[in-house]
């Protein structure tokens, strides 16, 4: 079995597809259901509500630390700051819009709609 280890918390985890990093213990309370395959790679999905592992699966936990907020904290700054960065370039290469040479101004009252006395 091919367990990581948290950068963060030390915590032994299962990186298995579809699902974050789940915690490597079986958790009856936990809200994925995983199993490893005969090759060696763990298969992941979300349970709904009510929903029970099938036979080969066990109930796992997502595994949450202090680091891992912290990355998702710092993955959204990055993303707004290259969202930011990708518009500004975009904008470099626009062309000016046409220049405004006069104003024209319409006259208050058309001809033949004036007073009639």
């Amino acid at each position: 079995m091919k367990v990581h280890a948290c950068a963060d918390c030390q915590a032994r985890l299962i990186v298995a597809r579809g699902v974050p990093a789940l915690n490597a213990g079986p958790d009856p309370a936990g809200s994925a259901a995983a199993q490893q395959t005969a090759g060696g790679t763990w298969l992941a999905r979300f349970l709904a509500a009510g929903e029970q592992p099938v036979v080969p699966e066990k109930r796992y936990a997502v595994h949450e630390c202090e680091g891992t907020r912290h990355k998702a904290q710092r993955d959204a700054w990055q993303g707004a700051v290259a969202g930011l960065h990708r518009d500004q370039r975009n904008r470099r290469g626009q062309r000016p819009g046409p220049q405004v040479t006069g104003y024209v101004r319409p006259a208050d009252t058309l001809p033949g709609m004036g007073d009639t006395s």
